[in-house]
């Protein structure tokens, strides 16, 4: 089991969001809520590398995101995206400097949620605003976790891993809000669920 404070260290500013970095494939990538993206890429498999590409993306948390990235999936209605690098042919240095900052990172490793249903919990861990790991219970419904009984209000962190006890990522924060006493919300994205199925067949033949 990793350290509870070294889950941090695979953390990552996305724009106004985070993100958190994880390896697939013998890539590495950055996993966020689609809707921390400054605008979602032309609905294209051709579109030219630059126009998938944001120039001043991912950072550390706490300084400002200057690293540019591609989006490699983003599926709007589930609120996931994965960012991988920008093309190293076309934009060779934007591609090198992303690749210095995840492989500054630790990846987390992915896998699925341990419960039956929505109202089956399993004890998660959240990440507050100011850095710090706090309890909360989730339920999947196949397509969605939702999240109750947080030990805090969840106020934003939109992107941030949600991590079981074991230091596995198995979602997405996505929802949050400003009011005391919100505790329990959803649907937030389920990794194994929604994320693109070149990924989790690497998961899978591990």
């Amino acid at each position: 089991m990793r350290r509870i404070d070294g889950w941090l260290r695979g953390v990552l500013a996305v724009a106004q969001g985070r993100g958190f970095v994880v390896a697939a494939g013998g890539e590495r990538f950055v996993v966020t809520a689609a809707h921390c993206l400054p605008a979602l890429p032309p609905c294209a498999s051709f579109s030219p590398p630059a126009e998938k590409t944001y120039p001043e993306l991912l950072g550390w948390p706490g300084d400002k995101p200057v690293v540019p990235a591609a989006c490699v999936f983003a599926d709007p209605i589930g609120d996931l995206a994965v960012l991988g690098p920008p093309d190293p042919t076309h934009l060779p240095e934007q591609s090198r400097a992303y690749r210095d900052l995840v492989q500054a990172a630790d990846p987390l490793p992915v896998g699925p949620v341990a419960c039956g249903g929505q109202h089956t919990a399993t004890r998660v861990f959240l990440l507050s605003l100011d850095g710090r790991w706090f309890p909360a219970n989730v339920g999947s419904q196949g397509r969605g976790l939702w999240i109750t009984n947080a030990a805090e209000p969840i106020r934003g962190g939109s992107g941030s891993p949600i991590i079981t006890p074991a230091g596995i990522a198995v979602g997405v924060l996505c929802m949050a809000s400003s009011a005391e006493n919100y505790t329990s919300g959803g649907p937030n994205p389920e990794l194994i669920a929604h994320l693109p199925g070149w990924m989790v067949r690497a998961y899978s033949s591990k």
